[in-house]
């Protein structure tokens, strides 16, 4: 499974996170597609099913304020990887407060926008699921003078065996679905 890891000069290499996330509690989703395309690190083929009426649901997220993090934790025998996602929203309103309350301590499922070089469009690395929980905390800043960054800032954790699963499936948003491949939006 090993493959070389070639860098071409001179090639474009965006960091950083998309700002469209979703998020749904994990309660809210029936099934995910197994982990298992071998030689890579996508999700099989299929989409994720959700319990009836529930939805995932976007999170706007400030671009150069938020990053996905993965790194390895644990003994020498017994690693997983320890993946981070940090967030930023640029407002202290009703939603916000909602969104914080109804995720703080239960277990949620994201879908984090990555910018990679294989491709023009993001890649949405899956975090949760029914394998390991999520962990949330939550900060709000008011900003401390006109024109600093205030909002509420979202640190959500998990662990997994995979450095970051790629979904490439739909998903049930608000007003129909996504793509997350294509980003076509359908009814």
């Amino acid at each position: 499974m090993l493959a070389d890891l070639v860098w071409t000069p001179g090639v474009s290499n965006p960091s950083g996170i998309g700002n469209q996330i979703f998020i749904a509690r994990a309660a809210d989703v029936a099934t995910v597609p197994a982990y298992g395309v071998a030689g890579t690190v996508d999700l099989a083929v299929g989409d994720i099913a959700m319990v009836a009426t529930k939805l995932f649901y976007k999170i706007y997220s400030t671009q150069g304020k938020a990053k996905l993090s993965i790194e390895s934790v644990g003994e020498k025998d017994a690693k997983l990887f320890k993946i981070t996602a940090e967030l930023s929203y640029p407002d202290i309103d009703a939603n916000s407060k909602k969104l914080a309350m109804e995720i703080l301590n239960g277990n949620c499922i994201l879908m984090i926008p990555t910018l990679t070089t294989e491709r023009t469009l993001p890649t949405y690395v899956m975090l949760g699921g029914h394998t390991y929980d999520t962990e949330v905390d939550a900060k709000f800043n008011s900003g401390d003078a006109p024109g600093s960054a205030k909002g509420l800032d979202l640190t959500i954790t998990t662990y997994d065996i995979v450095p970051g699963k790629v979904y490439k499936g739909d998903l049930k948003i608000t007003g129909g679905s996504i793509d997350l491949d294509t980003m076509i939006v359908g009814l």
